[in-house]
C-alpha cells in the first residue's frame, strides 16, 4: 500500500466518495514504505577525510560537509536525469558555532527522490538538528540526530510544508536531563502530507517527543518514544489519515498518545478545519509508565483505539480519556486566515477555547494493568456535554461521547470498587450507561498479568485471560462529517491485519499480542 503516487495513496485511504468497506477486509497494521527502484546519483560525504572541492562520486573522493552535498542536489529533481543519494560515512557532522542543518526546496518524485543515508550502518552518521522545508520525496535513513550543548532547545527533526517524507531507522537523542536542557519538541512536522516514520527512536523532549500539526496521510510504526515532560506522540491541528501501530511509548509525564489537543486556527489547512484529528488508527502499541492517560482523544473524529497494552499508566488521571480539543487563534492574534477559515465553515470561537468535540471514538480490546497503584481518576475519563458560543460555527451544545464505543477492554486498576467512569477533569461526566460499560468490559474482574514487564516483555499471560473475550470491531459508517468545507471520508475499515508481532489476527483477544 506504500510508496504509491499521491492519487494512488489517496484512493487507497478512501479519499474519494467511496462506500464503507466490507467488515472482513483489513487495513495493514504493520506497513513499510516501498522505496521502489529509483535511478540515483551518489554523492559521498566524509566529515573527517573529505574535501568540499572533490568530485564526491565515490568514498575516495568524498565531500567534507553536508552543506556542500546539499548544493550538489538540484532544486527541481523532476527535471533531473536521476534522483540523488547522499551517502554519509561514519562520523560527526556537528560543526560550527551554531550547529544545525537546513534543507529547503528540493522537489523530487517517486522515481527521482532525495535519499540521505548513514552508509556505514545505522546511527553511524551523527547530525545536528535538521530542518527539512518545502521538500518532496525526501528519505532519511539510519541517521542519528543529537542536540547541541549550547542550544539544547533546538528541534532535532523539523519537517515543514513537505510531502512524501520517509524517516526510517533514525534516532533523535536529546542530551539534556531537565526541561531547560531538552528540545522544546524532539520531532515536529507542520502542514505536511504523506509522512512515514518507521523503526525510529525519539528520546527526550520538553513538551512532546513527536508532534504532528496539520499533517495528513502516512504511518508511524515500530518506533520508540520516551522521556517527555508532557506527551509521547501527538497528532493534532486537523491531522488525518495515519496508522500508528506497533510502537512503544513510555516515561511521559502526562499523555502517552494524544489524538487531537489544541491548535491555533490559522495553522490548520483546508478542508481539515473542524476536528483536531481525523481517521486515526492507534493499534498494537505498548504504552507504559505515564503520569496521565495512556491514550487521550481530544477533539478526534473516527479514531480507533484497539488492541493496545498499557502498563502502569495514569497515576494522576484516567488510563483512557475522551474529551474536547482546544481551538484559538495562534499567539492570541485573530488574522485574515482565521477570517477565511471561519467564513469557509471551520470551527473556532473568539470567546471559548476548548470547544472541539470528539465523534466516533472506538475504544476496543485494549489491556490496562496497574499492578502497584490505582489511577487517581476513573478507568475511563469521558467529558460531559458543553455549551458553545454562537460565533464559532459549532452546534450550541457539543459532546465528546457522540458515537463513542467502549467494549472488550480488560482493565486491572486498583480495588474492585474503583470507579469505572468519570470526568476527564473536574467538569461534568458523560451520561454513558455504567451498567452497560461494566457488562461490555472486564474491569477489575480478572487477575491480569504480564509476562515480564520489568524486562520489557509486555505480553499478557494467557491464563489470566482465559475467561475473557474481546469485542467485534465495527467499521466506521462515514457520511457524518461537516459539509462545509467537506473533508475526505478517510479509511472506514477498522480491522487490523495483524498483531504487534506481525501475526495475522484471527480472533479478538485483547492486547497488542493475540
Amino acid at each position: 500500500m506504500n510508496g504509491l503516487g499521491r492519487w494512488g495513496f489517496a484512493v487507497l485511504c478512501g479519499l474519494s466518495a467511496t462506500a464503507a468497506r466490507p467488515a472482513d477486509e483489513t487495513f495493514d497494521a504493520n506497513p513499510t514504505y516501498d522505496l521502489g527502484t529509483p535511478a540515483l546519483t551518489d554523492v559521498w560525504v566524509d566529515s573527517a577525510a573529505g574535501n568540499d572541492a572533490a568530485a564526491g562520486t565515490a568514498r575516495e573522493t568524498a565531500l567534507r560537509s553536508l552543506q556542500a552535498a546539499f548544493a550538489r542536489v538540484p532544486g527541481d529533481l523532476t527535471r533531473a536525469a536521476t534522483g540523488y543519494r547522499l551517502r554519509l560515512t561514519a562520523g560527526s557532522y556537528v560543526t560550527g558555532p551554531r550547529p544545525g542543518l537546513w534543507l529547503e526546496g528540493r522537489r523530487g518524485t517517486r522515481d527521482h527522490p532525495l535519499l540521505i543515508e548513514s552508509v556505514d550502518g545505522p546511527q553511524k552518521a551523527v547530525l545536528p538538528p535538521f530542518t527539512l522545508a518545502k521538500c518532496s520525496y525526501a528519505y532519511l535513513i539510519g541517521l542519528k540526530l543529537v542536540s547541541s550543548e549550547k542550544f539544547p532547545r533546538d528541534i532535532l527533526l523539523h519537517v515543514i510544508a513537505s510531502d512524501h517524507v520517509l524517516v526510517r531507522n533514525v534516532v533523535a537523542a536529546a542530551a539534556g536531563t531537565t526541561r531547560e536542557t531538552l528540545p522544546f519538541v524532539n520531532g515536529k512536522c507542520d502542514q505536511s502530507q504523506y509522512l512515514f516514520f518507521e523503526d525510529c527512536e525519539f528520546d527526550g523532549g520538553d513538551v512532546v517527543d513527536l508532534d504532528l500539526v496539520a499533517c495528513q496521510f502516512g504511518h508511524i510504526v515500530r518506533s520508540k518514544f520516551h522521556r517527555s515532560f508532557l506527551e509521547g506522540v501527538t497528532l493534532k491541528g486537523g491531522s488525518a489519515g495515519f496508522i500508528v501501530a506497533g510502537n512503544e511509548i513510555w516515561d511521559s509525564r502526562v499523555f502517552g498518545f494524544c489524538a487531537g489537543e489544541g491548535t491555533g486556527f490559522q495553522y490548520m489547512v483546508k478542508p481539515w478545519i473542524h476536528y483536531e484529528a481525523y481517521d486515526l488508527k492507534f493499534v498494537n502499541n505498548v504504552i507504559h509508565d505515564t503520569g496521565g492517560p495512556a491514550v487521550s482523544v481530544a477533539g478526534g473524529y473516527n479514531c480507533l483505539v484497539a488492541f493496545n497494552t498499557c502498563f502502569r499508566v495514569a497515576r494522576y488521571n484516567s488510563p483512557i480519556a475522551v474529551g474536547y480539543g482546544g481551538r484559538s487563534p495562534g499567539s492570541g492574534k485573530w488574522d485574515a486566515t482565521c477570517d477565511d477559515y471561519l467564513k469557509a465553515g471551520g470551527w473556532c470561537s473568539r470567546k471559548l477555547d476548548g470547544v472541539i468535540p470528539s465523534k466516533n471514538v472506538y475504544v476496543l480490546n485494549n489491556l490496562v494493568l496497574n499492578d502497584s497503584f490505582a489511577s487517581e481518576r476513573a478507568c475511563f475519563g469521558i467529558a460531559g456535554p458543553l455549551k458553545t458560543p454562537e460565533d464559532g460555527n459549532l452546534p450550541r451544545e457539543v459532546r465528546a461521547d457522540d458515537g463513542l464505543i467502549l467494549r472488550g477492554n480488560v482493565i486491572r486498576n486498583g480495588p474492585a470498587n474503583h470507579p469505572a467512569l468519570g470526568p476527564v477533569s473536574d467538569g461534568a461526566t458523560t451520561g454513558h450507561d455504567e451498567a452497560l460499560l461494566a457488562k461490555e468490559n472486564s474491569i477489575n474482574r480478572v487477575a491480569l498479568r504480564l509476562a515480564a514487564p520489568a524486562q520489557g516483555d509486555f505480553r499478557a499471560i494467557q491464563e489470566s485471560l482465559a475467561d475473557v473475550q474481546g469485542a467485534a470491531i465495527p467499521n466506521f459508517a462515514g457520511g457524518d462529517l461537516p459539509r462545509q468545507p467537506a473533508a475526505p471520508p478517510g479509511r472506514l475499515c477498522n480491522q487490523p491485519s495483524c498483531d504487534r508481532a506481525g501475526v495475522p489476527r484471527r480472533g479478538l483477544s485483547p492486547g497488542a499480542w493475540q
